[in-house]
């Protein structure tokens, strides 16, 4: 008689234990962000970027892509939903397939920004194929220097596309496979070119803006601008809008793989 009860016990603990298993590994699994849709560069979740901001660092990792097929994925978030920020990245890189299948030359950089309750945390998940290009030590390196000292004085913007420019270069070292036949070396004129554009616009939609606010019955001072990806969504303001540019957007991620090279900080 004891030992049926003893077998109905551990039966009961063990369809317990999976139970509260599968309960926890479903919970953890939707703190990831879906794969953007439509296939974004920049996934700003925790705000803490502008849209000139979001706009000019998607164009430049878009243009990146396009002439190297080297993915970088740019992530912020407000809470990592009880996984370690490297953990969190790799999951965000396999599940979307930063990268292309070929390279896997994909990198995250993701950002969770420090609150009144916690701590910021930064990490840089490199794929397999830019590991050797682009070394632990390097990412330490970069968000030791070059991001962290801007986090900390509350410039992320300056922090993150800083980082991207290094981590670019690194990589455009070790895999140049042109998506559309682009001279890889053509994307730091293009890089210069789309934030040339976007400060262009930027300025005329301003004083556009300020003289249509001043006029008598006017409604311009309500008028909202919108700075979507440049050269893939463009401008909108009112009723008008730009589209069109260098190139079509992001053309989406290409299923690459991720095992662990990287670095983390906090501060």
């Amino acid at each position: 008689m004891m030992q049926k009860m003893m077998r109905r016990f551990r039966t009961f603990a063990l369809v317990l234990c999976a139970s509260l298993f599968a309960a926890l590994s479903a919970a953890a699994s939707s703190a990831i962000p879906a794969r953007p849709n439509p296939p974004r560069l920049v996934n700003d979740l925790a705000g803490i970027f502008t849209p000139m901001q979001t706009a000019s660092l998607e164009t430049m990792l878009v243009n990146f892509d396009d002439s190297t097929s080297n993915q970088i994925a740019v992530v912020t978030v407000n809470d990592l939903g009880g996984y370690e920020v490297a953990d969190f990245a790799r999951e965000i890189g396999v599940g979307w397939g930063v990268g292309s299948s070929d390279f896997n030359n994909g990198i995250v950089v993701l950002v969770k920004p420090k609150t009144e309750g916690s701590g910021g945390e930064v990490t840089i998940q490199v794929g397999y194929g830019l590991e050797g290009a682009i070394p632990d030590a390097e990412c330490w390196a970069i968000i030791r220097d070059i991001m962290i000292p801007s986090f900390k004085e509350g410039d992320y913007f300056n922090g993150v596309n800083n980082a991207c420019l290094r981590l670019m270069g690194l990589a455009s070292g070790e895999i140049k496979a042109s998506r559309n036949g682009r001279d890889p070396d053509d994307v730091a004129i293009l890089t210069v070119l789309a934030f040339l554009f976007v400060f262009f616009f930027y300025l005329i939609l301003k004083y556009r803006n300020k003289n249509n606010s001043g006029g008598s019955g006017s409604s311009g001072g309500n008028r909202k601008v919108y700075v979507g990806p440049i050269f893939g969504g463009g401008f909108q303001d009112s009723g008008s809008s730009w589209g069109g540019g260098f190139n079509g957007g992001f053309g989406g991620f290409g299923g690459g793989s991720f095992g662990g090279g990287g670095a983390s900080g906090s501060w």
